[in-house]
């Protein structure tokens, strides 16, 4: 008898602690997440009135940040190629986007003959010069 009693002690003891753990963990996350909410929303506000310009202003200010970024390396860009494609595909690339690329472009290419290209290429040593991306 005595035995019974101490397990159903013991089981309701669990069951509340469990309840009590939901509870706390529930009010807890609530609480947590409407403070985020609210942060967020009020973020947003904020941000929404700095940058909320007429049309005409924003067209003025997309054409200074041009003239601003067009001076600066703002991307360094990789090819991987082969010496086959340079005259090719990354001649076509450089000709195209890759005169538009805010930063630097360059073609990697594997080990093999002296590249004589007018294209911006860095040779690597210890890598083949096969086919992209390497089919294993």
């Amino acid at each position: 008898m005595r035995r019974r009693r101490r397990i159903e002690t013991m089981f309701r003891d669990l069951i509340l602690s469990v309840l009590v753990g939901f509870v706390t963990g529930f009010i807890t996350t609530q609480t947590l997440m409407l403070f985020l909410w609210k942060h967020h929303a009020l973020a947003c506000k904020l941000a929404y009135s700095r940058h909320h310009h007429q049309p005409h202003d924003m067209i003025g200010r997309l054409r200074g940040l041009h003239s601003e970024t067009t001076n600066k390396k703002l991307l360094f860009v990789g090819v991987m190629t082969t010496r086959k494609n340079l005259e090719t595909k990354a001649k076509a690339i450089f000709d195209t986007w890759g005169q538009h690329v805010p930063g630097r472009l360059v073609f990697f290419v594997g080990t093999g003959d002296r590249v004589a290209s007018p294209l911006p290429v860095i040779e690597l040593s210890d890598v083949a010069d096969v086919g992209y991306p390497s089919r294993c």
